[in-house]
């Protein structure tokens, strides 16, 4: 009884992925729209992938980077270099529905060497940035890995 329960669940969360994924291309293409998605902290994503302490503070409100500092980016840097390597690439994964802000989600592939230096491990982590219009103006509101 246990396994058909989970067979129908299964089924039916199967069935409500793929029929959205189809309507929502089959809209796409009878409306031939295309859609300019707003990737929110694509540059700080970019940024820190690439090590690059500078670009990254020239990112972010002038408060906000005098806070955080090339210290804090090399702090930062360095702790997710000991949990979980170093960042080797980077990909958008979605934006979520929100009214008034654009929330997006990148995936971060980072790259070690296991414990007997004999093979590389990946590992990925999600950063999130939130942007939002302030007088017209595009600004960053807040970003977190997690």
């Amino acid at each position: 009884m246990k396994k058909n329960i989970i067979s129908l669940f299964s089924c039916i969360l199967a069935l409500c992925m793929f029929s959205g994924c189809a309507h929502f291309s089959s809209n796409m293409a009878k409306t031939g729209e295309s859609v300019q998605i707003k990737k929110a902290g694509e540059g700080l994503v970019r940024a820190f992938v690439r090590n690059d302490a500078e670009a990254f503070l020239k990112l972010l409100p002038k408060s906000v980077a005098d806070e955080f500092g090339k210290n804090g980016f090399k702090k930062t840097m360095d702790g997710m270099k000991d949990q979980v390597g170093t960042p080797v690439s980077y990909e958008f994964v979605l934006n979520l529905e929100h009214p008034k802000f654009v929330v997006s989600v990148w995936k971060i592939r980072y790259k070690r060497k296991s414990s007997d230096f004999k093979k590389d491990i990946f590992q990925e982590t999600l950063f999130r940035a939130i942007s939002g219009t302030v007088d017209g103006k595009e600004i960053l509101l807040g970003f977190n890995f997690f």
